[in-house]
């Protein structure tokens, strides 16, 4: 059987893992590597792949917060190995609010602390309900015979440090200032290693570093507020150019930030001039950095519904192909798990989609939608896997939809990809790529691909604002919280029954009527069978 690599705004296809962070000065081109791929002069921190370990462990409990602590601290527990032991985190705090009690969770071995940039948790017990959020050591191998962990040697510690900052073991100790050092069990390859956790400042900028066996794990620059200016269109090219602001930049010039980075034809083009990224249109410079500020616009919108939207830790590769022979496939996103060799999540976008030499769709890398869609599968493969099945391709392309639309108040998406030779590849032709407003039926289009079919989906989302009057943002409640709940074989008919679930689950079956009514419309199988509700 095949094995789906990944999955596009045109055609669709999965890719595949690690844990940490990495540091790439790459001049191959991505084909060639297939990895990150970035110029000797371009440097940007980025973390690892973690793949997503959406845990959702539900239970019903009677107890007070005091019992209730050791509760559930017994049910983790008793998903570990019996080496492994659960507690209260103590760098984050336990709580209570209307929704009930919360605790941060950490993990020991051999009464050292796991590392937790590796492994975490957060439990929520919320009307007697217990929901357990994080990443669990399910899967280590602890026969190693390590006895405690050993002090840290600072001096060797900035040795490291400085190689890695300066490429030079006699720059000057002085100039880094470290604030803690810390210690804690760290995984390479399901073998518990000790690490030492540092936190430290060079130049005026603060960092953080794992350091492993004399080499250095993870490493970042905690830079939160580095603001970048990109001068571009906020929507498509049928709008004026104006300046965007991208937060959260890394300290080296280009496109790097916790959330994405760039890459065109294998290197970095685009720098910045004072903060600034202004070029014309014509350039390639120009895609790259509107590429980079639709993405961080769309991220900005997923984590305003969902504060985990950055679910992976590794940022987002945004490759830009300029080059005709590599723009046949459209634009598309992998996902790195499973063993395609990829190290991190990568959205591929060319300009322009030509078949036979002739470009069929148009301004891809400049219209706002076509990189939100492809963002808005990496939102929902944190809940659902990319595989062959055709059912669940329907349910990501018609929610991947559905996100742009909620997010720009217009159900026509890619309004300026369509020309003259697009055709029948365009829902509405010379208009719109594909639409929520054309009144799909999932029972009609039976023989249809996955994105026209989709549109049943996206359409009877769309169409609980639109004709139901419910709230978009309730809507988009009402979606990430039927996420949760669906699995590798879910189809439309799953979804909507999940759909009605979260409705009864947020705002007591309130819009469950208006839910059956807009499926029914759209042909969804298990709504035409449940029938409408009388009042309707």
């Amino acid at each position: 059987m095949a094995v789906l690599r990944h999955i596009s705004i045109i055609l669709v296809g999965l890719s595949l893992a690690s844990c940490g962070y990495i540091h790439r000065r790459l001049s191959k081109t991505p084909a060639e590597t297939n990895e990150v791929g970035v110029s000797s002069e371009a440097t940007c921190d980025i973390r690892k792949f973690r793949p997503s370990e959406f845990l959702s462990l539900v239970g019903n409990s009677d107890s007070a917060n005091a019992s209730a602590t050791a509760e559930i601290l017994a049910r983790v527990d008793a998903r570990l190995s019996e080496e492994v032991t659960t507690s209260l985190s103590s760098d984050g705090r336990d709580y209570s609010d209307e929704r009930g009690l919360h605790l941060p969770l950490e993990f020991k071995w051999k009464g050292d602390r796991l590392c937790s940039s590796q492994f975490y948790a957060t439990a929520h017990l919320v009307n007697g309900k217990l929901r357990i959020k994080g990443r669990l050591p399910t899967d280590l191998d602890l026969s190693s015979d390590q006895h405690g962990l050993p002090l840290s040697d600072e001096t060797e510690i900035k040795s490291l440090l400085l190689q890695r900052l300066t490429n030079s073991t006699n720059a000057d100790h002085s100039k880094i200032d470290i604030s803690d050092l810390d210690r804690c069990w760290y995984a390479i390859d399901r073998q518990l290693q000790p690490a030492a956790v540092s936190r430290f400042s060079w130049e005026d900028t603060p960092y953080e570093a794992i350091l492993v066996n004399g080499r250095i794990a993870e490493f970042y620059a905690m830079t939160l507020h580095a603001t970048a200016k990109i001068t571009t269109y906020k929507q498509n090219n049928r709008q004026p150019l104006e300046e965007i602001l991208v937060d959260d930049m890394q300290p080296n010039g280009y496109l790097c930030n916790n959330y994405f980075f760039t890459n065109t034809n294998g290197i970095q083009n685009a720098r910045n001039n004072g903060g600034f990224f202004k070029f014309d249109p014509s350039d390639d410079r120009f895609l790259e950095s509107t590429l980079f500020a639709h993405a961080n616009e769309m991220m900005r919108w997923f984590l305003s519904v969902d504060s985990a939207a950055h679910w992976s830790d590794a940022q987002v590769e945004l490759r830009l192909s300029t080059d005709p022979k590599l723009s046949t496939g459209g634009p598309v996103y992998e996902n790195p798990q499973g063993s395609s060799g990829l190290k991190t999540p990568v959205i591929s976008v060319p300009d322009k989609f030509y078949i036979g030499g002739e470009a069929y769709l148009q301004n891809l890398a400049t219209d706002f939608d076509v990189v939100a869609h492809e963002l808005g599968h990496h939102i929902v493969t944190r809940y659902l896997p990319i595989n062959e099945d055709r059912d669940l391709v329907t349910v990501h392309e018609g929610l991947a939809d559905f996100f742009v639309f909620a997010k720009t108040g217009d159900a026509c998406l890619g309004e300026t990809i369509c020309n003259d030779l697009s055709g029948k590849m365009c829902a509405v032709e010379r208009q719109c790529l594909r639409s929520g407003d054309l009144g799909y039926k999932a029972d009609a289009i039976l023989d249809m691909g996955s994105h026209a079919k989709s549109q049943a989906l996206s359409g009877m989302l769309w169409d609980l604002s639109k004709r139901h009057g419910i709230a978009i943002g309730d809507t988009v409640k009402l979606t990430f919280t039927t996420l949760k709940y669906l699995d590798k074989k879910t189809n439309l008919d799953d979804f909507f029954l999940e759909l009605l679930n979260a409705d009864a689950e947020l705002f007591n079956g309130r819009d469950s009527c208006a839910i059956r009514r807009s499926a029914y419309d759209h042909g969804i199988a298990a709504a035409i069978s449940k029938g409408v509700c009388s009042n309707l």
